[in-house]
């Protein structure tokens, strides 16, 4: 998850998309080639998607979304729960999204233009395999089930087929995958009213006195044992603390549910529109210049006001009809058919303040910044380790805060961006970036520095 770029502007592969130097494409771009502007917004999305991340890693899906979970939420994580998810909520996510389609596009017509299609095909698909490979070592070893790794290795197998495409059919399939994004969210809205009716329904007539037919007490152990696990109780939740708490196999058994559902049935409906949407959407803003710091400043002016203009009522709208109805699922559930509209507005304000920050050069801490992005893969692992030992080693699953969670999410941002410097200034690329980069040309990197940087 870094890129690389030629010190004009013209060249950059962002996300760890490896850019083929003049070396017969068996080495990565040098230091000097990269635009210092990509490197810096993928660090702060590197760090921004912790926000949300450390949430779900510490308090479930279910209660990060829901902070009324357990009760009535305390003022602090109320708070910390509306502000994340009006500003952060899938937007960082839309980001790495944007900035992964943006460096395949590069890699790939770099590559086909030098050596012909089957030598480009090949090694994406080598590229690519080894990002599955890599997010499946995230999600069963790191046991981090909201992974984006193994997604992004698959979706890099599909980017393929866009690669040749102008920026109007980019765009145009962008907007036909959101629209069928919504219709699925539709969709769902509409199972997750009636599932829970039916449910509500069959419990009020044992209530009552009736006894259901076998066939119905059939469907109703059927559907709530779907819905269930689509929306776990807060009785589920707390023995799977238990289970979790201090113990691999006990968090390994857990999780590993949780994650052949997200690579199977979340991925086709859910995870494969999210991420198409918004990486075909950074290969058509890498084309414009966007991506690139290339555009005027106007159009990040533009992208900032109608971006923050668009998100903000809405999610302003939907949080408060989500928290009036007492955090009721079914609320939430019609409410995602937004979730598109929403997320890429608000990564598109978000985007645009960052280039006018870089700009105006009023942005703080740009080098560490850089830094982190350059070495994005290293770091998002990292958090899956981090995550690892503080909420399954050291306990803390369900065992503390938000409040708290994100208190120390802020000390593993300062560890990260001084790490980010200190290894750069010894080594070429990140460990995770090397060895993604040594497994891609099949041939060993140099990793280490001649001279030491400063």
């Amino acid at each position: 998850m870094s890129d690389t770029a030629s010190a004009d502007g013209t060249q950059a592969a962002p996300l760890g998309e490896t850019a083929v130097a003049d070396t017969g494409g068996t080495a990565p771009t040098t230091g000097a080639e990269r635009i210092a502007s990509l490197d810096i917004v993928r660090g702060v999305a590197v760090l921004g998607i912790l926000i949300l991340n450390s949430v779900v890693m510490g308090l479930s899906y279910s209660f990060a979304i829901n902070p009324g979970f357990f009760g009535p939420p305390e003022s602090g994580d109320y708070w910390a729960w509306f502000i994340s998810s009006l500003l952060f909520e899938g937007t960082f996510r839309a980001i790495f999204g944007m900035l992964f389609g943006a460096g395949v596009y590069l890699f790939m017509s770099r590559v086909e233009a030098r050596f012909g299609p089957g030598r480009a095909r090949g090694l994406h698909l080598r590229r690519s395999g080894w990002l599955i490979v890599l997010g499946l070592v995230d999600t069963y070893i790191l046991l981090w089930y909201g992974d984006i790794l193994f997604l992004y290795g698959v979706m890099g197998l599909v980017l393929w087929l866009f690669r040749r495409l102008s920026v109007r059919a980019l765009v145009i399939w962008a907007v036909v995958f959101a629209a069928i994004s919504a219709l699925l969210s539709l969709g769902n809205g509409y199972q997750t009213e009636v599932g829970l009716g039916e449910l509500a329904a069959y419990e009020a007539r044992v209530e009552s006195g009736e006894t259901p037919s076998a066939e119905d007490t059939l469907a109703y152990e059927g559907l709530r044992e779907a819905m269930a696990f689509a929306m776990p109780s807060p009785e589920g939740i707390a023995s799977q603390a238990e289970s979790v708490r201090g113990s691999y196999s006990g968090a390994a058994a857990a999780y590993w549910a949780i994650a052949v559902m997200m690579q199977t049935v979340y991925l086709g409906f859910f995870g494969f529109w999210d991420s198409a949407i918004t990486m075909l959407l950074g290969m058509a803003l890498f084309k414009t210049g966007f991506l690139k710091g290339a555009a005027s400043t106007r159009g990040y002016m533009t992208a900032l006001l109608v971006g923050y203009g668009v998100a903000v009522p809405l999610r302003l709208w939907h949080l408060g009809d989500y928290a009036a109805s007492d955090f009721d699922m079914v609320v939430f559930t019609w409410n995602s058919v937004w979730y598109d509209v929403e997320r890429i507005a608000m990564a598109f304000g978000h985007l645009g303040l960052l280039f006018l920050l870089i700009r105006s050069g009023r942005l703080p801490l740009t080098r560490a910044l850089a830094a982190t992005g350059r070495m994005a893969l290293t770091n998002y692992l990292m958090q899956s380790v981090i995550g690892l030992a503080v909420f399954v080693g050291l306990g803390g699953y369900l065992a503390v805060s938000r409040v708290d969670i994100l208190a120390g999410m802020v000390a593993v941002w300062a560890f990260q961006l001084w790490f980010s410097l200190f290894w750069l200034a010894r080594y070429r690329f990140g460990p995770a970036e090397w060895l993604w980069r040594s497994l891609t040309y099949w041939r060993v990197q140099p990793l280490r520095r001649q001279t030491l940087q400063t």
